[in-house]
């Protein structure tokens, strides 16, 4: 008899927990993933870091439940081995740029006391020291021209409502998506100007010598390189690549130069992200090193 009772006890109990949708686990976790690092001109790194911190709620018998309790965005600098890691700003946005919130690409550029990031169709300049961080316009890919007071990016945003439709969260919202070529700001003036106005425009990159700026053109990826020629407006085309996510400049080359992915001044590493977080590769020895790990740990 007392084996009956137990059993209608255990029966009972799990009702509960299944009419109720008591979470029988929580557990809490934080941690962080680094993207597109670049290099400043004295040799230290530029990168992005997104801190998420969330909890795993565990149901029975309906499964998990993730609930986000903190996703934020960091400019950060550190040396080129990966240490003397520092968040110097939270990262701003204002909604604009990409309001479908649907991923897009994430980029940062830098001179010796100034940075320039792109994050969801939103270009935002500030002060290597963290201070005056302000928005200047929409668009992606920006990139300094050698003293800083100007960027050449690629202008392509999202504006809504529009003609063509997204599901989000089984959500149909409508949307327009706007490809503008190759534009140029200057800091000093506020001037935005378009140098390119071809919609398939993409990536560019100044030149180390200031009088050029190199672009990719494609749909989505690279797939040939151009140079706009700052002296005369002049553009002639320079080589075909294989689908390319980006494009930068070998220190002091010539027009056929290239990356794609950030070269060090010295010409002697270049640095990406990964699955793993952030490498740097010597050209010399064709090594590759993790310097900055990805992490996730319960706390």
């Amino acid at each position: 008899m007392r084996r009956i009772w137990v059993i209608i006890g255990m029966v009972a109990v799990l009702g509960v927990f299944m009419g109720c949708g008591c979470a029988v686990e929580k557990h809490t976790y934080h941690g962080s993933a680094y993207y597109n690092p670049n290099w400043f001109p004295d040799g230290k790194v530029v990168y992005l870091e997104n801190y998420d911190r969330y909890r795993i709620e565990r149901y029975f018998p309906a499964g998990d439940d993730e609930i986000t309790l903190e996703d934020s965005w960091y400019v950060c600098e550190m040396n080129s081995d990966g240490s003397g890691q520092k968040r110097i700003v939270e990262m701003r946005l204002d909604g604009s740029g990409n309001p479908t919130h649907r991923t897009t690409h994430h980029c940062v550029s830098a001179t010796n006391d100034r940075i320039v990031y792109g994050i969801q169709g939103e270009i935002w300049v500030l002060n290597r020291d963290g201070s005056g961080l302000r928005k200047i316009t929409n668009g992606e890919y920006p990139d300094f021209n050698p003293d800083g007071t100007k960027i050449v990016y690629e202008k392509h945003y999202i504006t809504m409502p529009g003609s063509d439709t997204l599901i989000i969260n089984g959500e149909t919202i409508s949307y327009d998506e706007h490809r503008e070529g190759i534009w140029i700001y200057d800091l000093t003036t506020g001037k935005d100007s378009c140098i390119i106005s071809d919609t398939l425009a993409m990536m560019p990159a100044w030149s180390p010598d200031g009088e050029k700026i190199a672009y990719g053109y494609g749909d989505t990826w690279i797939k040939e390189i151009w140079i706009y020629n700052l002296v005369d407006s002049s553009t002639f085309q320079v080589t075909t690549v294989n689908n390319w996510g980006g494009l930068y400049w070998w220190p002091g080359g010539d027009n056929t130069d290239f990356s794609p992915i950030p070269i060090s001044p010295d010409g002697l590493y270049k640095i990406f992200s990964g699955i793993a977080g952030i490498y740097l590769y010597s050209v010399e020895t064709n090594e590759t090193t993790v310097i900055l790990k990805n992490y996730t740990e319960e706390e």
